[in-house]
């Protein structure tokens, strides 16, 4: 493609033309276990285990855990808007629900709704009523826990985050 000549991608660990990480960085990257987004602990999945089951997540994908190159990159997504990073990252992600929204005020979170939206052919949540949901966010924090309570109090029955990482 043009753009990729114009401004070709640089590998943040190498210095290596073609991808924000390549092959031989991503080696170095941490992949995030699946935990339970309510106690932190293992989870299959990412499922909420069933004694930690509340009025928040159901359950939680984090792709990958929040250090080195990935902190690096998602800093660089959000504070200097490198937002083609983002598609690369999710490329690969694929989803089975039918909405997809993100938590409020974050224009990240909603760019990666938005690109996991047209990747999978879902619809965007805004606001309306609905059963099963997808929830974004750049990282896991309290405030997607938070924003999950107040959609199920609004009638929501599952919710399940997705974010791009988690602290480890």
């Amino acid at each position: 493609m043009i753009i990729d000549i114009l401004f070709p991608r640089f590998c943040l660990g190498c210095g290596r033309e073609g991808s924000y990480i390549c092959d031989k960085c991503k080696l170095f990257v941490s992949e995030a276990i699946p935990v339970c987004p309510v106690c932190g602990y293992p989870s299959e999945k990412g499922e909420t285990h069933k004694k930690c089951l509340n009025r928040t997540l159901d359950g939680l994908t984090c792709l990958y855990d929040y250090e080195g190159l990935i902190k690096q990159l998602i800093k660089m997504m959000k504070y200097n808007d490198l937002l083609d990073a983002v598609k690369e990252l999710i490329n690969n992600v694929r989803i089975s629900y039918t909405y997809i929204g993100s938590v409020p005020n974050n224009e990240l979170a909603k760019f990666i709704a938005e690109q996991l939206a047209k990747n999978n052919n879902c619809l965007l949540f805004k606001n309306q009523k609905v059963k099963n949901l997808i929830l974004v966010d750049d990282l896991f924090e309290d405030s997607m826990k938070q924003y999950a309570r107040t959609l199920k109090q609004k009638g929501a029955e599952n919710i399940w985050g997705f974010v791009l990482a988690k602290n480890c």
